[in-house]
């Protein structure tokens, strides 16, 4: 128990190195710097956003630094640094973070008494807030009380409460244990993947992308990983060159890529993406990978059955693909979103239909700002993508329109969009899923707002209610029952 416990403290440290992305306002010192982290870190006192919580860095200026070197691990050395300069304070948190958890401050949690007010203090606390009380738990209350049933409910309350005053530890080992099955998924599956050219080396991602509009830059090796994968009317779109000029008479990059894409609906595009052997590699290096067992998490909070991407060592190629596509779509087609800030974070992954596995997707919104979703299979019947309107307007529960999935082509939107998948009703299909976020929006309060429902939305549609997301549920069909 005692090398597991050493491990969980200095498992990010030795597992290194990470990248984290300071932002400093114009007011600064007068505010302090957000952090970001660049890389995927699966960390307990991190936002889904992947940022430290603006209350737990303010914290950590003013008494955590003080308090973190009187309960770390003796052998890590902090240095001295000014509490005033805040930007070597927030390089040394980072530092910290990937060692042991950091102090946080109180929250309204630390007041319960018993059982019972714990769980209705966490019920009662709002789900989109981003303040340090929701680090405290391991989610929200809403996925807690649906992924469990009442007796794991007792029992996981019961361990938090009677360990209430050691749960950012607990809750630390618990991040550093998924990191650590993220990192040995990569490295068992690099070792079984009988397609080891299909993912894309860091040093060649991480060279950075140039968005003109004539079109976009890269380094040579980029852009053979690009053309090996991508549609080739999609390359012609993106790169202006000699060897694509004849067949490209408008210079513009926007212009061209309005030429490609089709709307389909009301805020949904669709566009030639993947060519057929990147659909049939990316399906069968799922399916390989499902039959091979290795201990993964599922794709997201929906779907079963699917793989994470970046979990099998696509992160640098989803990376790229965030850079060299999705921003310039963002731009061409969405410029008034997202205070122009460029994406430049992802979540990418496969989900699996089947009539007799996940047969469906309730209708939700995308964690992102953009999502592009490219069918890798045509052998199905049914599972339709059904639209509906967007977060924070009144139609936001009315239904737009049905889209039909085709094999290579992406359908993308803003994430905020609420959409679900109809039945399957034979066959099999496999969709690849990119989530692009960025970073600068989401500390913009324009996010934030961006992120709450209109206070009088229209009378929803039955076909866009959600069972999973809209507490109204019941009432709502119970009224179109009697309509």
């Amino acid at each position: 128990e005692e090398e597991e416990e050493e491990e969980g403290k200095s498992y990010y440290e030795r597992k290194g190195p990470y990248r984290f992305r300071l932002y400093i306002a114009r007011e600064y010192p007068q505010t302090v710097p957000s952090i970001f982290s660049r890389d995927i870190l699966r960390h307990s006192q991190l936002l889904p956003s992947r940022f430290v919580p603006e209350d737990l860095i303010g914290y950590w200026i003013m008494n955590g630094m003080a308090e973190y070197r009187g309960t770390c691990l003796n052998t890590l050395d902090l240095g001295e640094f000014d509490p005033h300069n805040f930007i070597a304070a927030c390089m040394l948190m980072c530092f910290a973070m990937l060692h042991y958890p950091v102090p946080e401050p109180p929250t309204t949690l630390d007041n319960a008494d018993n059982l019972s007010e714990l769980e209705r203090t966490w019920e009662q606390h709002p789900e989109e807030c981003s303040c340090i009380f929701n680090q405290c738990m391991p989610c929200s209350y809403k996925t807690y009380s649906s992924q469990y049933n009442a007796d794991e409910q007792e029992g996981l309350l019961q361990t938090l409460f009677n360990n209430f005053s050691n749960r950012h530890v607990i809750l630390f080992k618990h991040s550093a244990r998924s990191h650590r099955m993220m990192l040995d998924c990569r490295a068992a599956w690099k070792k079984q993947t009988n397609q080891p050219n299909l993912s894309c080396p860091s040093e060649i991602a991480n060279n950075h992308i140039t968005v003109t509009s004539a079109g976009i830059r890269t380094t040579k090796n980029q852009r053979k990983v690009l053309e090996s994968i991508l549609d080739k009317t999609l390359i012609e779109a993106l790169f202006v060159d000699g060897e694509n000029m004849e067949k490209n008479t408008s210079r513009s990059l926007h212009s061209r890529l309005e030429k490609l894409v089709q709307k389909e609906g009301d805020g949904v595009f669709s566009l030639p993406f993947f060519n057929a052997r990147a659909c049939e590699a990316f399906d069968k290096e799922v399916q390989e990978f499902r039959e091979a067992e290795i201990p993964h998490l599922a794709p997201n909070s929906m779907n079963r059955y699917g793989a994470i991407l970046d979990d099998l060592g696509f992160e640098s190629l989803f990376n790229l693909l965030t850079e060299a596509v999705a921003n310039p779509l963002r731009e061409a087609f969405f410029p008034e979103e997202h205070m122009d800030c460029e994406l430049d974070a992802h979540h990418a992954f496969v989900i699996q239909y089947r009539p007799n596995e996940d047969r469906s997707l309730d209708m939700h919104t995308d964690d992102s700002e953009l999502t592009i979703n490219i069918n890798l299979c045509d052998e199905f019947e049914g599972s339709e993508l059904d639209f509906c309107g967007v977060l924070g307007t009144k139609s936001h529960r009315k239904h737009s329109f049905q889209y039909i999935h085709k094999k290579g082509r992406a359908a993308f939107h803003l994430g905020k969009l609420r959409h679900g998948a109809a039945s399957i009703t034979a066959g099999y299909r496999s969709n690849l899923v990119l989530w692009c976020h960025s970073s600068r929006y989401r500390m913009s309060q324009q996010w934030k707002e961006n992120s709450r429902r209109h206070a009088n939305e229209e009378v929803p549609d039955g076909l866009c209610l959600s069972r999973t997301h809209d507490p109204d549920y019941d009432a709502w069909v119970q009224a179109h029952q009697t309509m």
